[in-house]
């Protein structure tokens, strides 16, 4: 049984999907749902400028709490508990995975959902995947949910929608 899981969530059609299924299995099994952000700082390698990193830290921090705050309305309506986290740490230099795999340690989930676009080939090479670095060198089971692959029943749906 999981007593929490922990969904990392961007702005993509694959990490809706895996907040949906996080959000199911949450209140399937009780379980505490952690919805967690990581902001990407790649550009900090290609911006030389304090004036554009600031503005650009900036939007990233907004648009994370942003999508934090519509993730968390989504489990909220779910009826599920649930907290919300923003890792702001200009350090990982667009290193996702890796900022994750440091953050298990500390948070100690049973299971890691995280949605994947299912990439291949050189397109997987060239922009890596954070879904699976987490499976290779994670310390709790990764489900892995493709953006592609329709979930078996909407959340919202069956008889604890009904009862909401």
């Amino acid at each position: 049984m999981y007593r929490q899981i922990m969904v990392p969530i961007d702005d993509s059609h694959c990490s809706s999907r895996a907040l949906d299924e996080a959000v199911r299995m949450a209140r399937a099994t009780g379980a505490h749902l952690e919805i967690v952000h990581v902001i990407d700082y790649g550009f900090l390698r290609f911006k030389a400028h304090s004036d554009e990193i600031a503005e650009q830290r900036q939007h990233r921090v907004a648009a994370g709490k942003a999508l934090l705050a519509k993730a968390a309305h989504h489990a909220e309506r779910a009826g599920i508990e649930f907290s919300e986290r923003l890792i702001d740490d200009m350090s990982t230099l667009g290193d996702v995975a890796n900022r994750l795999i440091h953050d298990l340690q500390d948070s100690k989930p049973d299971l890691v959902v995280i949605g994947t676009h299912g990439n291949s080939g050189l397109q997987r090479v060239v922009l890596g995947s954070v879904a699976e670095t987490l499976v290779r060198h994670g310390s709790v089971p990764v489900l892995v949910v493709r953006g592609d692959i329709p979930l078996a029943e909407p959340v919202g749906a069956g008889p604890q929608a009904a009862s909401a």
